[in-house]
């Protein structure tokens, strides 16, 4: 015959598990172990940001990206962005890129002429003029 003191008795239910002990403080701890695990996967996993400016600047790397866009209108709204801050070159590069696609669509000859006519004010004033 086996005797069970009353100190065991309360630590068990009737079913004859273990009750959960400090439940929410154990939850707590799994989630701040996970988000501590989760945030130093993404900091391995993610590149340095500061690579991304480099990456920017590359002449390249931003033609390609302008090879995406699709939309002569946002490369024409692009543009304005661009002769804004006075950088010339580039708001002329994203007129080229939208003259491009709209040589490629075969566009009506008015907005043709819209596109051709904003390049050319934009090559005069990085000309000076």
């Amino acid at each position: 015959m086996q005797i069970i003191n009353d100190a065991d008795n309360q630590r068990f239910d009737n079913s004859g598990n273990a009750p959960p002990r400090n439940s929410l403080r154990d939850y707590l701890i799994k989630v701040v172990l996970t988000l501590v695990l989760i945030v130093g996967a993404l900091k391995v996993a993610l590149p340095d940001l500061s690579e991304l400016k480099k990456i920017e600047k590359n002449e390249i790397f931003r033609l390609f990206a302008l090879s995406l866009v699709q939309n002569p209108r946002v490369l024409w709204k692009l543009s304005e962005m661009e002769e804004s801050k006075q950088n010339y070159e580039i708001a002329i590069s994203y007129m080229d890129t939208a003259m491009g696609l709209i040589e490629l669509h075969s566009v009506d000859a008015e907005t043709t002429k819209r596109y051709q006519t904003r390049l050319k004010f934009l090559q005069d004033k990085a000309k000076g003029g």
